[in-house]
């Protein structure tokens, strides 16, 4: 794979390194469980505030793929599907991976499975309940996967209702709706 260099945002790439540094900073409390303080609380912070970066850098990165399928001239339904295979072969595999792994961790260990652990395999894990102890880490993996459905999917409808506005501000729209 080359990477064209001339491409890349360089501040991007240094926010997604602070993110990275922040996030594992804060897992760094897990060499000493329990601990109280400032610096415990500090670091525990640095990992809110790093995924939180991520949370921007993804929507920033993703909405700027998502703006040039919806203003393109060859818009059609297959080019959200192409969006789609390529955002869940970047992220699925990995995903599921990592959940077979702490399944099988957990039981190994003699610790108990959530009772709703098919959840997890639908993304439905925080959907309507706080997120048990088992596998904390994917609670942002189901907010952006539902982002990836619905933001092009309700884009690509309201742009099939052909409304004398363009291409941009149905993006807008659409986007601000989602928010709200």
């Amino acid at each position: 794979m080359h990477i064209d260099f001339s491409k890349r945002i360089f501040g991007l790439d240094i926010m997604r390194a602070v993110a990275i540094l922040l996030v594992v900073c804060s897992h760094s409390l897990w060499i000493v469980p329990g601990s109280k303080g400032l610096i415990p609380d500090l670091l525990s912070l640095s990992g809110v505030i790093g995924v939180e970066i991520f949370f921007v850098l993804s929507g920033f990165l993703i909405g700027r793929i998502i703006y040039k399928i919806i203003v393109s001239d060859t818009l059609g339904f297959k080019k959200i599907q192409y969006f789609w295979i390529r955002r869940w072969f970047r992220t699925l595999p990995n995903y599921y991976l990592v959940l077979l792994i702490n399944i099988v961790l957990t039981l190994i260990l003699g610790s108990q499975l959530p009772l709703d652990i098919w959840k997890y395999f639908i993304f439905l894990q925080n959907f309507s309940s706080e997120i048990p102890l088992f596998f904390t880490e994917s609670w942002s993996l189901p907010i952006e996967e539902f982002a990836y459905i619905i933001g092009p999917l309700f884009m690509y409808l309201a742009l099939l209702i052909r409304l004398r506005i363009n291409k941009s501000k149905v993006f807008l729209i659409v986007t601000v709706l989602i928010i709200f």
